[in-house]
């Protein structure tokens, strides 16, 4: 199951890459409790990865418990969730993405 932890260090990650940007570059977190709550209460090793996945991808993109980058955040937080159980997302390259 992923960790508190683990979701702050993919949205470390995630907001450097805006670090060139100062328009976009705010790090930070917004209501952290948000995914505190999630952890503790939206999801559980009882429940499927899918569920699982989808509830973070969810919480963290609509509830924005970071000051900037939480739909990436959220994304990369549920394919890691996804990963852990040995799926792997198809990864789709720019050129393709309409055929897909």
């Amino acid at each position: 199951m992923i960790t508190l932890e683990e979701i702050r260090e993919i949205h470390k990650i995630t907001i450097e890459m805006d670090r060139n940007n100062p328009d976009d570059y705010a790090p930070g977190e917004r209501y952290i409790g948000i995914v505190e709550h999630m952890l503790e209460h939206g999801m559980s090793e009882e429940y499927s990865v899918y569920l699982n996945a989808a509830v973070a991808l969810h919480t963290i993109a609509s509830r924005h418990p970071f000051n900037n980058g939480n739909k990436r955040t959220a994304s990369a937080a549920a394919g890691i969730i996804l990963m852990d159980d040995v799926f792997y997302p198809e990864i789709i390259s720019s050129q393709n993405i309409y055929r897909f």
